[in-house]
């Protein structure tokens, strides 16, 4: 089962395959799972050279953090916004010929929460739940970057610039394009159209 599992999160997922459904990284720590999307979700490629150096990749990376219990999930249009988060950052990195990469943070203090709760309102490339606010993702996006205020649901699109060695991947530059705290902003956001400067 384990090595079934390894060889699911190691081999690489062709669009086709996402048709069926979305493998998310978080399956090595809770069981390979999936679910099922409505459109097919392009997985990021990260290891994909799309800038002018050899090896550097610039992307769009779009966190966002909420939870369960966060009083945000009751606003209106909240999580239909949420939902096709996916679908307009991948759009926008089209327009710019760059990649992209969607993250769902849950600050839940249990795992499974969290995890059940980024299910309902995905799709993402990637999910972190749990710890609550020492959760990984949260302390590195929130706390050791930028200092955001302790609040959800929030969401930070930035512009990413790494490069890829045999070696290692080393982050050469982030830049925030858009950061909304609350889900009235992301609402309105997603009601003007998503703009984004990319």
């Amino acid at each position: 089962m384990l090595r079934h599992a390894r060889s699911l999160l190691t081999r690489p997922i062709d669009r086709r395959s996402l048709l069926a459904g979305v493998v998310l990284p978080a399956a090595a720590y809770l069981g390979v799972r999936t679910y099922q999307v409505q459109r097919p979700v392009a997985v990021s490629p990260l290891a994909r050279a799309v800038g002018t150096a050899k090896g550097e990749n610039v992307g769009l990376l779009a966190i966002l953090v909420s939870s369960s219990s966060c009083a945000g999930n009751t606003f209106p249009g909240f999580t239909e916004s949420v939902q096709q988060l996916a679908w307009v950052i991948q759009s926008r990195a089209a327009e710019g010929g760059i990649s992209h990469h969607v993250v769902g943070v849950a600050i839940d203090p249990l795992a499974t929460n969290g995890w059940q709760y980024l299910q309902s309102i995905g799709p993402f490339h990637e999910v972190v739940a749990g710890g609550g606010w020492t959760n990984t993702a949260a302390m590195k996006y929130m706390w050791e970057d930028r200092q955001l205020p302790p609040q959800v649901p929030q969401l930070l699109i930035l512009r990413r610039v790494t490069h890829q060695t045999d070696g290692s991947i080393t982050v050469l530059d982030a830049q925030t394009l858009q950061h909304l705290r609350s889900a009235s902003e992301i609402v309105e956001w997603f009601e003007a159209g998503s703009p984004l400067e990319v």
